[in-house]
């Protein structure tokens, strides 16, 4: 069954017109094998340039090696021991098996199959909901939106299944109905590869008050009824995870972190001159809103209302405005596609398509995979640690980059600081934040020395880096264009 098979399962709605829903179904696959294609054969090295992604490989290469589930912190050596949960432990599995079996050419090519399934998947739902020229417009939005986050890391595996899931829900307001009990079993994955499944569980609310307020007087306390119970149903298949309730939580402690995450790339807020397209697709958005006066429901102006809030917020959160927004508004705009104005490749039936197609996927698939795929040589910190290694101190305590928490625990060398935030939790990060700065007026070292750290691992703009040249107790022992590592010529206090 395709992911549109089963997305049209839970909508529940009258079956299209034989030419309207094969002229749909052919666009959508054109589209995502376009964007697929486009992904795999321009720069299947971009998809890798993130730190994180060898520290979730890591630990899904752990699940399967120990066949268990960590619930506490096995990478660092400043927080071992203390609780922690893989929340995102499907999708770090799927990729460290992706890993194993062709490097990360594999990985590269498992992003690019995923991402062309979701805007193939988002063509679909579009083109069936709205006309087409706003589709495309929307599907153009969203991948501008969604392309500077386009990374080998669990929030990508997980966009087919948030899709299907506000689809379900979309449709199932708009019909004035429950949603499908078909959708439990999505949020149960949803909620094993990745956090952002809780917003989906908060969106539940908005389209059950939209579907009341559809819904005929008498009607609406019954149906009230069964979107409560069906939420809290979801509730309860979001816990379906090796960690029960945890994983629910997780989402809170994030924001937890409170100025810690102004520090963290992802998490700071959309600066518009930077993240010039959240600007110019929300502009895009209220004019046409407009132009041609729109009218949401109640419950949907909430939704958008929340995921716009969200992208402000944060940069990570505009894959999930570019995705869902329009899933919320095109059943709005009063553009019911109404059949096929003009056949798609008219005269080729349909056998030679789908043939035509396969092959075409088999030869990109074919040269991608041919193609040498790697991450980005300024995030690979390989040669410094190498040397660490052969030096004798790679296992000792380290005061290391934020960035570079990555590699170390594919390494297997234990880290002061990685990716983890919210394992860390709020004061340390600013300690170590003030630390890295050099804020610290009273002794900038005091961290380094209250961890008796004896060696240090960081980029050569690192305003340490020029400090510990200048100190007597410290020797400068490597230096690349990646990375410089100190050692402490003079054991720690204490």
């Amino acid at each position: 069954m395709t992911a549109s098979d089963t997305a049209a399962g839970l909508a529940a709605e009258q079956p299209a017109a034989p030419s309207q829903s094969s002229g749909v179904t052919r666009r959508a696959v054109l589209i995502g094998f376009a964007v697929f294609a486009i992904l795999s054969l321009g720069n299947p090295q971009g998809l890798l340039n993130d730190a994180d992604t060898l520290w979730h490989i890591s630990v899904g290469q752990w699940i399967l090696d120990h066949r268990a589930f960590p619930d506490k912190d096995l990478f660092s050596f400043t927080m071992a021991g203390q609780p922690w949960i893989a929340k995102e432990w499907l999708s770090q599995v799927i990729l460290a098996v992706a890993a194993g079996v062709g490097g990360w050419t594999a990985v590269s090519l498992l992003t690019c199959v995923t991402v062309g399934a979701s805007f193939g998947l988002l063509a679909w739902m579009l083109l069936r909901a709205t006309g087409p020229v706003a589709a495309y417009l929307m599907l153009g939005g969203a991948y501008v939106l969604v392309l500077g986050h386009l990374l080998a890391r669990p929030h990508v595996l997980a966009f087919p299944v948030m899709l299907v899931w506000f689809w379900g829900l979309s449709r199932a307001s708009e019909d004035s109905r429950a949603p499908s009990l078909l959708l439990l079993p999505v949020m149960t994955v949803w909620a094993n590869m990745h956090g952002a499944f809780t917003f989906g569980l908060t969106a539940s609310a908005g389209f059950a008050l939209d579907a009341v307020l559809r819904a005929a007087p008498e009607q609406r306390r019954g149906l009230a009824l069964r979107w409560a119970a069906f939420i809290v149903a979801a509730f309860g298949f979001a816990c379906l995870t090796p960690y029960g309730p945890q994983s629910l939580l997780m989402t809170r402690k994030i924001y937890g972190l409170g100025e810690a995450l102004n520090f963290i790339i992802e998490w700071q807020p959309t600066n518009f001159r930077t993240e010039w397209p959240l600007g110019a697709v929300l502009m895009l958005y209220l004019l046409a809103a407009l132009w041609f006066r729109v009218q949401l429901p109640p419950g949907r102006v909430l939704i958008v209302v929340g995921l716009s809030y969200m992208a402000l917020q944060a940069t990570r959160n505009l894959e999930l405005f570019g995705f869902l927004t329009p899933i919320v508004v095109a059943g709005s705009l009063g553009l019911r596609p109404t059949g096929e104005r003009r056949n798609f490749l008219p005269g080729v039936p349909d056998k030679a398509l789908a043939a035509g197609m396969a092959a075409m996927a088999a030869v990109v698939v074919g040269v991608a995979a041919l193609r040498h795929v790697a991450p980005p040589v300024g995030h690979q910190v390989t040669a410094a640690l190498d040397h660490a290694v052969s030096a004798g101190y790679a296992q000792r305590p380290v005061f290391n980059d934020y960035g570079m928490g990555g590699e170390m625990i594919a390494r297997r060398i234990p880290t002061f600081i990685d990716g983890r935030a919210e394992l860390f939790g709020e004061a340390f990060v600013m300690d170590y934040v003030r630390t890295s700065l050099l804020s610290v007026k009273a002794d900038p070292l005091a961290m380094l020395d209250r961890y008796k750290v004896e060696w240090t691992l960081l980029s050569p703009s690192a305003p340490m880096v020029h400090y510990l040249d200048q100190r007597p107790d410290w020797r400068r022992d490597y230096t690349d264009d990646v990375a410089v590592i100190h050692v402490r010529v003079k054991p720690p206090p204490g």
